[in-house]
């Protein structure tokens, strides 16, 4: 990805859960595109929404802080929002940071798998859209 890689974000609703598709980079440049996404989803309050960062390339802190806001707002009653899918290069900025909490794990498949359908939640898990913390 080049310098000044903008962000793509694809969004997709299906039996109450709505998917963002994030590609290219999340920086303090693209940050505020995240934010309007988001913005909107989290004010509806209905269902779940899955953030799908595996084709994501490049995050800064200003991403992880618009996730975190983003976890706040979507989930003052119980999860709301879910981060699935951290390239290693990504997941890092998570693990040097202690916010290794915001990502799906196997619990997060199953949940999945519950709402969407076992077609779809194989082809997240097949695609590496959930992590598993083999310390657990």
């Amino acid at each position: 990805m080049g310098v000044g890689e903008l962000l793509a974000i694809k969004v997709g609703t299906e039996k109450g859960v709505t998917s963002i598709i994030l590609s290219g980079e999340l920086d303090l440049a693209t940050t505020p595109m995240l934010n309007a996404s988001l913005g909107s989803l989290a004010s509806d309050g209905d269902g779940v929404i899955v953030l799908d960062l595996q084709n994501l390339s490049f995050m800064d802190l200003s991403g992880l802080r618009a996730l975190l806001q983003a976890k706040e707002r979507c989930d003052p009653n119980g999860p709301g929002l879910v981060v699935m899918g951290a390239s290693p290069t990504v997941r890092r900025l998570f693990e040097v940071t202690g916010t290794e909490f915001l990502l799906g794990d196997e619990s997060t498949l199953r949940t999945l798998r519950r709402l969407v359908g076992e077609s779809k939640a194989r082809t997240a898990e097949r695609s590496g859209a959930t992590h598993s913390d083999p310390r657990r």
